[in-house]
């Protein structure tokens, strides 16, 4: 098994090219050779860093874009366990910014004063 955190910061050609070494090495045609990749990570907060390009590029370096990520299951954990109930109303904002529904009618996104 292979697992790798952060996930949503790679570039899409690393796991592409791990899938490529693990095919040639073992000599198998399955995605990385019949391993199992866990990726682990937020998908919504942060996107490669793609220097000197334009956000098509960025987008383009997703991992998302990658060939491989139909091969990857997807989970989705809904409970914040380091979070004790006392902040719900943080939790509820932080998911809102996440989805992009946090932002007024100009986008801009004003932080609840008791979290400053």
């Amino acid at each position: 098994m292979i697992i790798y955190v952060g996930a949503s910061m790679i570039p899409r050609k690393a796991p592409e090219l791990v899938d490529k070494l693990l095919r040639d090495i073992m000599q198998n045609e399955q995605p990385f050779e019949g391993k199992t990749m866990a990726l682990g990570g937020d998908f919504r907060q942060v996107l490669p860093v793609v220097q000197r390009r334009d956000r098509s590029d960025t987008v383009n370096a997703f991992i998302k874009a990658s060939v491989l990520w139909p091969h990857f299951p997807t989970l989705e954990l809904i409970s914040n366990m380091r979070v004790t109930s006392g902040y719900s109303e943080w939790i509820d904002f932080l998911l809102r910014v996440g989805n992009g529904t946090a932002n007024d009618d100009d986008g801009r996104i004003t932080l609840p004063c008791e979290n400053m």
